[in-house]
């Protein structure tokens, strides 16, 4: 038995790992042959800046309704389950356990396993701040880590608009759910309609390059709207930084085109977030990999 729980338990931190490191994805591999000139007009991501700040149960105060549900939560299935919190979104970070029975067919496949899901989700809602609808199977992250133990990932979205870099993983292992949780979960309050279209969006786009007819681009993605977590405004925060606002309130969305292109003559492929209400450049990015010359 002991041996069984060290592998699911290495599974899940296996899983954590691997999910925590393909928020990015590589559009190249390659040397970057020189400067750009739009080097100087990079604007970080913002959806990075937000610190998840990891927040255990019992530091929670008794009067949290929070608390309240997760500790029925543990009565229910064990007081040995551990919850982390991220304080800014009130969602769980990880929750982890002995486990809950699981019924595992014969032949499992990942569509099979993340259907039996949903009960479960639909049933604890007000605990995940996630509703079923928003979670979207993303079978590519999902799969056997080993022969008994399965991870599934559900990537997010809101109003039928993907939220980066969110999403849920479930792990089960010998028959039992043994953990789930989101590495972020923000709070959805950016308008899903937008007000500039992408044609406009462009427009912005080029003006802020500086672009002329003049230069030759390709356009690689020519608008799609997803919505991306910011910080809330005048959160509070400790000595050290992290988040110390009201469990919940540390996140906002902002409605976004993301754009892509290359520039005849300029290194980098560049990726765009302009606002889709505001036309603000949100981020700005050179998406390539590139090696490191030794």
């Amino acid at each position: 038995m002991k041996s069984q729980v060290r592998g699911w338990r290495t599974a899940v931190a296996v899983s954590l790992m691997l999910l925590l490191g393909t928020a990015g994805s590589a559009v190249a591999f390659q040397m970057r042959p020189k400067s750009s000139r739009f080097d100087a007009l990079v604007v970080h991501d913002p959806s990075t800046s937000p610190d998840v700040a990891t927040t255990p149960l019992a530091s929670l105060p008794s009067t949290e309704n929070a608390r309240g549900a997760w500790e029925t939560f543990r009565a229910k299935h064990g007081q040995t389950w551990a919850v982390y919190l991220d304080r800014r979104s009130g969602a769980p970070l990880l929750v982890e356990g002995k486990g809950i029975p699981w019924p595992i067919p014969k032949s499992p496949t990942v569509r099979t396993i993340a259907a039996s899901l949903r009960t479960f989700i639909a049933a604890n809602r007000t605990l995940l701040l996630a509703d079923d609808a928003e979670l979207i199977l993303d079978p590519e992250a999902s799969g056997p880590l080993s022969p008994e133990v399965w991870q599934i990932a559900f990537n997010r979205e809101s109003s039928g608009i993907s939220v980066v870099g969110e999403r849920y993983l479930f792990t089960i292992g010998y028959g039992n759910l043994v953990s789930f949780g989101a590495p972020r979960w923000s709070r959805i309050d950016a308008n899903p309609v937008p007000e500039l279209d992408p044609t406009e969006a462009l427009l912005r786009l080029t003006a802020y390059m500086g672009l002329h007819g003049t230069d030759g681009v390709t356009l690689l993605d020519k608008g799609k709207l997803q919505l991306i977590p910011l910080r809330a405004e005048a959160t509070p925060a400790v000595s050290g930084g992290a988040y110390a606002g009201a469990l919940g309130a540390g996140y906002r969305t902002a409605l976004v085109w993301r754009l892509a292109l290359r520039v005849d003559g300029e290194p980098g492929t560049w990726e765009a977030w302009v606002d889709a209400h505001t036309g603000m450049i949100r981020s700005f990015r050179d998406i390539n990999d590139y090696a490191q010359a030794k």
